[in-house]
């Protein structure tokens, strides 16, 4: 009995994506690195005997071949702002009054999370498929790393379905930061001494730099991570923080795992 090729193309994108989540976002090895990278090689044999059967969702379309001579740029649908320091407890309680006087009375909560010092990035998606990722840029435009992005394997090239008010979310922009961590960047500098060549200063210059690299085989090397934060869509509407960074976790994005819903300032 022949295996349809189809059928076993579709099984072996869900195991690999399974084995994927499991590594990248629940820090679980469900299966040895010699295993997936048979799964991995089979499923490219049989994209390359039946190239009708090749969906951008593959985890074989994450790694782009090409190298680029320059990133194209591009207008961010809404601005991308940075965010403002304070060091001081009385600072934390001067933003408290602005909030609470521009807010005329209103009742509100803040949402806490963890800063991750890295790199801001955009990606939109259409259709339930990455479509293009952006540095913050100037905030107004960026630069157009969608093949870099794509290696990052927590990243979903095409995410979970997800239905809110009646409506399955397909079309939305999701922010985050890209980071390099304190583990992959030891092994990154101990690859760099073995070579002879120059080590990094810091983990955080080195993301900024890989996400710059105009051949993504290089960027994969790196083992970028993101953690987003931000949700915007048109679709439905979207009623607060908390609940956008549930739905990004439902739909198959990193979150971070430390935030808390706060009652008031102090609670922050």
């Amino acid at each position: 009995m022949t295996l349809d090729p189809a059928l076993r193309i579709t099984f072996l994108k869900e195991e690999i994506k399974k084995y994927d989540i499991a590594y990248y976002l629940n820090s679980e090895s469900l299966i040895s690195d010699y295993d997936y990278d048979q799964l991995f090689s089979e499923l490219l044999e049989l994209e390359n005997l039946h190239p009708h059967l090749l969906t951008q969702d593959s985890p074989t379309q994450r790694v782009s071949g090409s190298t680029r001579s320059e990133f194209n740029t591009i207008k961010h649908r809404i601005q991308m702002l940075s965010l403002s320091n304070s060091y001081n407890k009385d600072a934390i309680l001067d933003f408290d009054k602005k909030v609470s006087k521009e807010l005329e009375g209103e009742e509100y909560e803040y949402y806490a999370e963890m800063k991750f010092d890295g790199v801001s990035i955009s990606i939109l998606y259409v259709n339930g498929y990455l479509h293009k990722a952006v540095t913050r840029g100037n905030g107004i435009e960026g630069d157009d790393v969608t093949a870099n992005i794509k290696t990052i394997r927590s990243i979903p090239l095409k995410v979970n379905d997800v239905y809110r008010e009646g409506v399955l979310l397909t079309d939305f922009e999701v922010r985050g930061e890209v980071y390099i961590t304190d583990e992959d960047f030891i092994l990154i500098n101990e690859r760099q001494a073995e070579q002879e060549l120059k080590l990094y200063a810091n983990s955080r210059n080195l993301a900024a730099g890989t996400i710059k690299l105009l051949n993504p085989l290089e960027v994969a090397k790196r083992h970028l991570r993101m953690t987003c934060y931000s949700l915007f869509s048109q679709q439905i509407k979207l009623t607060s923080q908390s609940n956008n960074i549930s739905l990004l976790n439902e739909l198959g994005f990193p979150v971070s795992g430390v935030s808390e819903l706060c009652s008031d300032i102090n609670k922050v």
